[in-house]
């Protein structure tokens, strides 16, 4: 079976929650996405991905990611960017290899510029953030 999206149906300040990235290798992968009406994929838009602090892990909720305001505010930053918000299952190794893949399944999926990949971690976000850093460093804007 390849990779696919389940679209989430719950939709809380302007993001959809938990939509679901079924990936081969990593399995499940649920997020929040901001996606602008402008886009149409026919130019490049810049990618945002925070990956929030300890509250926001899966098994906290649906939405409990939304809490933190990272993601909310990016999207006043540039109105031409795709912001998501990871919701993982744990802050090691398996978190940094799922946003890993979610990352490169939007760069793969929608008309993003390579230059303006960002990736933000809060907490224990930015724990595995590190992670993510120190295993695909070239994924993100230098």
């Amino acid at each position: 079976m390849p990779d696919k999206i389940t679209v989430g149906t719950e939709v809380s300040r302007g993001f959809i929650n938990d939509n679901v990235y079924h990936s081969d290798i990593q399995g499940d992968i649920h997020y929040s996405s901001y996606i602008p009406e402008s886009y149409d994929g026919t130019e490049k838009y810049a990618l945002f991905v925070t990956l929030p602090g300890w509250e926001g892990l899966y098994f906290q909720g649906v939405g409990a990611n939304m809490v933190e305001d990272f993601g909310t505010e990016a999207i006043k930053y540039n109105d031409k960017m795709i912001v998501v918000s990871t919701q993982l299952n744990d802050w090691g190794e398996t978190s940094a290899e799922q946003a890993i893949a979610l990352t490169e399944y939007f760069v793969q999926s929608y008309n993003i510029d390579a230059d303006k990949i960002y990736l933000h971690g809060y907490s224990g976000g930015g724990e595995t953030g590190s992670l993510v850093m120190g295993k695909k460093p070239e994924l993100f804007r230098k």
